[in-house]
Order: C-alpha cells, then structure tokens, then sequence
C-alpha cells in the first residue's frame, strides 16, 4: 500500500476571495487545486479543533488506505505516494512532512483517525501586503485588523505549538509586512 504524506502529518489554510468560492475557504492536507470536486462536497467543520479528524479528512484517509485517490487530483499533484515503511524516513518524506511515531502507529493500523496532531502547519491566509504587483493584485493590502482568515490561521498555530516541527509561512500577501504575521514568528522559542 501506497500513501501520500500529507494527509497525516500536515495542513495548510486556503483563503480564497469570498465572493469566488466561499466553500474552499478552510485547512487542507496540502494545496486545494490538489482535490476533485468530491471533496469539497464533504462536510467541513466549522471549529477549527475538530478540522484535523474531522469527516473530509477521515474519509480522504480511509479512502486512501483503500488504495483510492479519487478525492485527489492526481493528474496536477506531484506528491510521490510512499510505502508505509518510507513514511517513517525523513530523509523520503522531507523535511516538510514529518509524520509523529503516533501517526505512523495509527497508520500502520490503517486508522484513519490521528491520535497526534499534524507536525506541519503551511499558512496561506494573511493577505496583507504592501505592495501591489499587477500578477497579484491591483491593490495594496494595508496592514490593519487582521482579517477572520488570518486570524484563525494565527489562534490555531497557538493550539499546535507543541506538536509543530514546520512552518512554512509563503502566505497570499508579505509575511514580514503582516504585524501578525510578525507576532506569530516572535511566539516561537527560537
């Protein structure tokens, strides 16, 4: 059996204008061009503690464990699928995946319920930003009151501390222009 990842060890927060496709506004295993219209059918959780076993990701975990990726787009993922045994090297998963000797255990079970919460944590939803390059936007992004989006981003990174590893913070707008952004950097113990 196969595996991508993902799905076990990480989430990633999508923020999309709300007037295009509110739906896809949430945490995703990775990036959420990556999944087929199916999953987005799937009831998502409203509070954000309960994202990470909740109903879309059970079932994309269940679902994969059965050897089905019909949730994901695969055609567009370049995610390698992993052997269960290359799930516990580093060195293959890299280092923005690693997976908790809790998850690998539930895996091995084919639990598609996470006892550990996700290592990895990539956060997209703070759009501040201050500049306005014609590829991105046509407008400045000033750097006020944080929107619902960035600020959920930054409550549950403070709920995740101690199982985090990774951050990746590549972000919709500037990450050092973002005053929470900034915030959330200074909360680590270097």
């Amino acid at each position: 059996m196969k595996l991508c990842p993902y799905p076990f060890s990480r989430l990633q927060t999508n923020h999309e204008d709300g007037s295009l496709n509110p739906e896809k506004e949430a945490f995703y295993p990775c990036c959420p061009s990556w999944f087929s219209e199916e999953y987005y059918q799937i009831p998502k959780e409203e509070n954000l503690a309960d994202i990470w076993n909740g109903k879309a990701a059970v079932e994309l975990r269940r679902r994969m464990y059965q050897g089905d990726y019909s949730l994901c787009n695969r055609a567009t993922c370049q995610m390698p699928l992993l052997e269960i045994d290359e799930l516990s090297d580093r060195n293959v998963t890299f280092l923005e995946t690693p997976i908790s000797p809790e998850n690998l255990a539930a895996i091995k079970r084919q639990d598609p319920v996470m006892p550990a919460l996700p290592s990895s944590l990539h956060l997209t939803a703070d759009l501040t930003c201050n500049l306005s390059c014609p590829s991105c936007r046509a407008k400045l992004i000033p750097n006020t009151k944080p929107s619902r989006e960035a600020q959920d981003e930054y409550d549950y990174v403070q709920g995740l501390k101690s199982s985090l590893e990774v951050i990746k913070m590549s972000s919709g707008g500037e990450v050092f222009y973002s005053t929470l952004q900034r915030q959330l950097l200074k909360s680590f113990n270097p």
